[in-house]
């Protein structure tokens, strides 16, 4: 669990510092913080496997929320790219690379809860 607890630190820690430029960036540079300090405890053995259902009720939650964004850009036939800048015509680029941050940190907290739960 130490490994995978601070190999998640430093990737939310990461997920963390690119948010800086988004334009609604202090609640998601908030939400992976607090999946950072989460995989932290967890690194240190002091983690409930409970938290982690938490964790992943909430991110099932936001992933439900942005959900209409990925079928839309899995849909779309305009050409746009997740690459592309962010644009108002285009809103549902940036609800797909939300939703694509929160599916990684739902498989983060289930592979951790897993782990917690197989070693109790």
């Amino acid at each position: 669990m130490k490994i995978l607890g601070y190999s998640f630190t430093v990737i939310f820690l990461a997920f963390t510092a690119v948010q800086y430029n988004d334009p609604d960036a202090a609640p998601w540079m908030l939400f992976y913080l607090l999946l950072a300090g989460l995989s932290l405890t967890a690194a240190l053995g002091k983690a409930k496997s409970s938290w982690f259902v938490v964790a992943m009720i909430a991110t099932a939650f936001g992933m439900g929320h942005y959900s209409e964004g990925v079928v839309e850009f899995l849909t779309n036939t305009d050409g746009i790219t997740f690459s592309q800048g962010m644009q108002n015509d285009f809103m549902y680029i940036e609800q797909a690379r939300e939703f694509g941050g929160l599916t990684i940190s739902f498989l983060a907290m289930l592979a951790m809860w897993w782990r917690s739960a197989s070693a109790s």
